[in-house]
Protein backbone atom coordinates (compact mmCIF):
# COMPACT_ATOMS: atom_id res chain seq x y z
CA UNK A 1 0.00 0.00 0.00
CA UNK A 2 1.40 3.42 -0.92
CA UNK A 3 0.78 6.50 1.42
CA UNK A 4 1.39 10.08 0.30
CA UNK A 5 4.41 11.73 -0.05
CA UNK A 6 6.79 13.45 -2.23
CA UNK A 7 8.38 10.63 -3.75
CA UNK A 8 5.15 8.73 -4.36
CA UNK A 9 1.87 9.32 -6.73
CA UNK A 10 -1.50 8.73 -5.18
CA UNK A 11 -4.79 8.37 -6.65
CA UNK A 12 -7.43 9.71 -3.65
CA UNK A 13 -11.07 9.99 -3.68
CA UNK A 14 -12.44 13.63 -4.18
CA UNK A 15 -14.01 14.95 -0.79
CA UNK A 16 -16.72 17.65 -0.34
CA UNK A 17 -15.23 21.21 0.57
CA UNK A 18 -15.85 22.26 3.76
CA UNK A 19 -17.83 25.52 4.89
CA UNK A 20 -16.06 28.81 4.69
CA UNK A 21 -14.58 30.60 7.52
CA UNK A 22 -16.53 33.76 8.94
CA UNK A 23 -15.60 36.74 7.94
CA UNK A 24 -13.08 39.06 9.63
CA UNK A 25 -14.61 42.41 11.34
CA UNK A 26 -15.31 45.62 9.57
CA UNK A 27 -12.83 48.31 9.00
CA UNK A 28 -13.22 51.28 11.10
CA UNK A 29 -14.92 54.34 8.83
CA UNK A 30 -12.17 57.07 7.98
CA UNK A 31 -13.45 60.29 9.32
CA UNK A 32 -15.54 63.20 7.20
CA UNK A 33 -13.61 65.32 5.42
CA UNK A 34 -13.57 69.15 6.08
CA UNK A 35 -16.22 70.71 4.43
CA UNK A 36 -13.72 73.19 2.21
CA UNK A 37 -15.24 76.02 0.08
CA UNK A 38 -19.09 76.09 0.14
CA UNK A 39 -21.16 78.88 -1.63
CA UNK A 40 -23.47 81.11 1.07
CA UNK A 41 -25.15 83.60 -1.90
CA UNK A 42 -24.70 85.13 -5.11
CA UNK A 43 -26.27 87.65 -7.42
CA UNK A 44 -25.09 87.90 -11.20
CA UNK A 45 -27.37 89.50 -13.23
CA UNK A 46 -26.02 90.88 -17.01
CA UNK A 47 -28.54 93.83 -16.09
CA UNK A 48 -27.14 94.64 -12.58
CA UNK A 49 -28.85 96.80 -9.62
CA UNK A 50 -28.27 100.28 -9.70
CA UNK A 51 -28.64 103.05 -7.31
CA UNK A 52 -31.36 105.35 -7.45
CA UNK A 53 -31.85 108.81 -8.88
CA UNK A 54 -31.67 110.57 -5.07
CA UNK A 55 -29.12 110.56 -2.53
CA UNK A 56 -31.46 107.66 -1.07
CA UNK A 57 -28.84 104.62 0.31
CA UNK A 58 -29.71 101.86 -1.85
CA UNK A 59 -29.20 98.42 -0.84
CA UNK A 60 -27.71 96.84 -3.69
CA UNK A 61 -27.15 92.79 -2.38
CA UNK A 62 -28.06 91.20 0.85
CA UNK A 63 -27.55 87.63 2.15
CA UNK A 64 -27.58 85.83 5.41
CA UNK A 65 -24.63 84.37 6.47
CA UNK A 66 -25.86 80.91 8.70
CA UNK A 67 -25.61 80.75 12.33
CA UNK A 68 -22.15 78.91 12.98
CA UNK A 69 -20.41 79.99 10.01
CA UNK A 70 -17.96 81.15 12.22
CA UNK A 71 -17.91 78.22 14.83
CA UNK A 72 -14.13 77.70 14.40
CA UNK A 73 -10.94 79.91 14.86
CA UNK A 74 -9.83 81.05 10.88
CA UNK A 75 -13.39 79.92 9.43
CA UNK A 76 -13.79 82.73 6.85
CA UNK A 77 -16.44 84.33 5.09
CA UNK A 78 -15.07 86.29 1.71
CA UNK A 79 -16.96 88.42 -0.52
CA UNK A 80 -16.42 89.08 -4.45
CA UNK A 81 -18.07 91.96 -5.86
CA UNK A 82 -17.79 93.59 -8.95
CA UNK A 83 -19.23 97.27 -9.80
CA UNK A 84 -18.82 99.70 -12.71
CA UNK A 85 -19.08 103.63 -11.51
CA UNK A 86 -20.00 106.43 -13.82
CA UNK A 87 -18.22 109.42 -13.13
CA UNK A 88 -18.35 112.64 -11.94
CA UNK A 89 -20.47 111.86 -8.91
CA UNK A 90 -19.92 111.03 -5.00
CA UNK A 91 -20.65 107.42 -4.44
CA UNK A 92 -21.01 106.00 -1.13
CA UNK A 93 -20.52 102.39 -0.81
CA UNK A 94 -21.10 100.94 2.94
CA UNK A 95 -20.73 97.39 3.77
CA UNK A 96 -22.52 96.05 6.54
CA UNK A 97 -22.45 92.85 8.92
CA UNK A 98 -26.10 92.59 11.23
CA UNK A 99 -27.26 95.65 10.29
CA UNK A 100 -23.83 97.77 11.28
CA UNK A 101 -22.15 99.69 8.56
CA UNK A 102 -17.99 97.83 9.09
CA UNK A 103 -16.88 99.74 6.41
CA UNK A 104 -17.64 102.89 3.87
CA UNK A 105 -15.47 103.61 1.03
CA UNK A 106 -16.00 107.04 -1.43
CA UNK A 107 -15.63 106.64 -5.30
CA UNK A 108 -15.10 109.48 -7.26
CA UNK A 109 -13.36 109.11 -10.45
CA UNK A 110 -12.73 111.84 -13.26
CA UNK A 111 -13.83 108.90 -15.83
CA UNK A 112 -15.90 105.47 -15.83
CA UNK A 113 -14.66 102.60 -14.52
CA UNK A 114 -14.77 99.38 -13.39
CA UNK A 115 -14.18 98.49 -9.23
CA UNK A 116 -13.80 94.60 -7.88
CA UNK A 117 -14.30 94.65 -4.09
CA UNK A 118 -12.80 91.24 -2.02
CA UNK A 119 -13.53 91.10 1.70
CA UNK A 120 -11.78 88.63 4.07
CA UNK A 121 -13.88 88.16 7.68
CA UNK A 122 -11.97 85.84 9.52
CA UNK A 123 -12.89 84.29 12.71
CA UNK A 124 -10.33 85.71 15.49
CA UNK A 125 -12.01 84.89 18.39
CA UNK A 126 -15.38 84.30 20.36
CA UNK A 127 -17.84 86.93 18.42
CA UNK A 128 -15.01 88.78 16.81
CA UNK A 129 -14.07 89.11 12.92
CA UNK A 130 -11.26 90.25 11.12
CA UNK A 131 -12.11 92.02 7.71
CA UNK A 132 -9.47 93.10 5.33
CA UNK A 133 -10.91 94.72 2.35
CA UNK A 134 -8.95 95.23 -1.35
CA UNK A 135 -10.36 96.62 -4.09
CA UNK A 136 -9.12 97.08 -7.62
CA UNK A 137 -10.24 99.74 -9.95
CA UNK A 138 -10.27 99.43 -13.93
CA UNK A 139 -10.59 102.23 -16.30
CA UNK A 140 -12.80 101.62 -19.18
CA UNK A 141 -11.11 104.43 -21.50
CA UNK A 142 -8.67 102.33 -21.60
CA UNK A 143 -10.07 98.78 -21.15
CA UNK A 144 -7.96 96.51 -19.09
CA UNK A 145 -6.17 99.71 -17.63
CA UNK A 146 -5.77 98.67 -13.86
CA UNK A 147 -5.98 101.94 -12.13
CA UNK A 148 -5.41 101.09 -8.49
CA UNK A 149 -4.91 97.84 -6.66
CA UNK A 150 -4.51 97.62 -3.06
CA UNK A 151 -4.84 96.52 0.54
CA UNK A 152 -7.32 99.50 1.58
CA UNK A 153 -8.26 98.87 4.90
CA UNK A 154 -9.18 96.17 8.06
CA UNK A 155 -11.66 96.44 10.36
CA UNK A 156 -13.48 94.02 13.23
CA UNK A 157 -16.84 93.52 13.73
CA UNK A 158 -18.43 91.57 17.01
CA UNK A 159 -21.17 89.37 15.10
CA UNK A 160 -22.33 86.74 17.35
CA UNK A 161 -21.05 83.40 15.59
CA UNK A 162 -24.34 81.32 16.85
CA UNK A 163 -26.99 83.42 15.16
CA UNK A 164 -27.52 84.53 11.64
CA UNK A 165 -25.94 87.74 10.36
CA UNK A 166 -27.39 89.68 7.54
CA UNK A 167 -24.37 90.89 5.39
CA UNK A 168 -25.42 93.91 2.93
CA UNK A 169 -23.87 96.05 0.20
CA UNK A 170 -25.67 99.89 0.11
CA UNK A 171 -25.06 102.28 -2.52
CA UNK A 172 -25.59 106.21 -2.23
CA UNK A 173 -25.24 108.67 -5.12
CA UNK A 174 -24.48 112.71 -4.08
CA UNK A 175 -26.82 114.07 -6.97
CA UNK A 176 -25.97 114.13 -10.25
CA UNK A 177 -29.02 111.25 -10.44
CA UNK A 178 -29.68 107.70 -11.06
CA UNK A 179 -27.38 104.65 -12.47
CA UNK A 180 -23.62 106.33 -10.71
CA UNK A 181 -23.23 102.58 -9.86
CA UNK A 182 -24.45 99.09 -10.81
CA UNK A 183 -23.42 95.81 -9.29
CA UNK A 184 -23.38 92.73 -11.23
CA UNK A 185 -21.87 90.17 -9.06
CA UNK A 186 -21.48 89.70 -5.25
CA UNK A 187 -20.94 86.45 -4.40
CA UNK A 188 -19.94 85.19 -0.69
CA UNK A 189 -18.02 82.01 -0.06
CA UNK A 190 -17.63 80.08 3.07
CA UNK A 191 -14.26 78.66 3.96
CA UNK A 192 -13.90 76.12 6.34
CA UNK A 193 -10.90 76.04 8.52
Amino acid sequence: MCTCSDSCSCNSTSLPIGPKGDNGTNGTNGEDGLNGTSLIAAYNNQTGVTTGAGITEESLFSATIPANTWASTGNEVELYSYMVYNDNDIVTIRFKLGGLTKYTDTIQEAEPCRVIYKIKMSKDAANSQYWTIEKSVYGTTTPGLLVASYLIDTTNSTAVTASNNTFEITGQNSAIGANQLTLYKATLYKYTA
